[in-house]
């Protein structure tokens, strides 16, 4: 049985190992003068001793929590509301996609107010659009094309 410890542990430890593989091979410089390798390796190089400490006091412990049940439905849903925000992002603006990835991913819950969801989307749309655009300037439209004037 799959213990969540152990699960973890050894996931950090393989995506360290997917960064120290990559990451050696940019130079990597000193800590004076950094190269682009050396903060992929550092990080990936903490992120694995993270791992194996994981590892290590699960072994000590002589287990740990069975891992729960994954609730497809959720995990797609979660999935499709982000990758619907990435489509209309473009096309309808950050306002409106926001809307629709919290009213998608609010599927995922089990107890659903469509008005505090519709809320809760508008004002992320809205904070979005104020750090984002206002604040930091990154060029991203906030509306759909039609509504371009607000």
């Amino acid at each position: 049985m799959l213990h969540r410890e152990m699960v973890v542990g050894a996931g950090c430890m393989l995506v360290a190992g997917f960064f120290l593989l990559y990451g050696l091979q940019l130079p990597f410089g000193t800590a004076g003068r950094m190269g682009p390798g050396f903060l992929p390796v550092v990080t990936a190089g903490i992120l694995g001793l993270l791992g194996a400490a994981i590892l290590v006091q699960y072994v000590i412990a002589g287990g740990g929590q069975a891992l729960p049940r994954v609730n497809w439905r959720a995990l797609f849903l979660v999935t499709l509301s982000i990758l619907a925000f990435a489509v209309l992002l473009k096309p309808a603006g950050l306002v409106v996609s926001s809307v629709v990835l919290i009213l998608i991913a609010d599927f995922a819950s089990e107890g659903r107010n469509f008005r505090r969801t519709l809320l809760s989307g508008l004002l992320l749309g809205l904070a979005s659009a104020g750090i984002f655009v206002k604040a930091i300037g990154l060029q991203m439209p906030l509306w759909p094309s039609f509504m371009a004037g607000f």
